[in-house]
């Protein structure tokens, strides 16, 4: 049991992440204005819904062992990414 509740803490907090990034990235990137609430929110609803819905519904994970390793080489180019810009000030 403790370790079906530590698997299902660890999947909620990456799925929040997850859904904070959609939530920032693609309505700027789609042109949103920062002002309209509504359509963020929508925006965010459809792209769970499309992206997080059915990676989440998978009964066999061994599918998505392919793309992990992409997605652990995207992750440590965004550290490097952030790591590199954080130091630098404006002014």
């Amino acid at each position: 049991v403790f370790i079906s509740i530590n698997m299902f803490i660890t999947s909620y907090g990456g799925c929040l992440g997850f859904m904070i990034i959609i939530k920032d990235t693609i309505p700027s990137l789609l042109g949103v204005d920062v002002d309209d609430v509504p359509l963020r929110n929508a925006i965010l609803v459809v792209s769970s819904l499309a992206i997080i819905l059915p990676l989440s519904l998978q009964r066999d994970m061994a599918n998505l062992a392919k793309t992990s390793y992409l997605c652990v080489i995207n992750d440590i180019i965004v550290v490097l990414i952030v790591a590199c810009t954080a130091p630098i000030q404006d002014g």
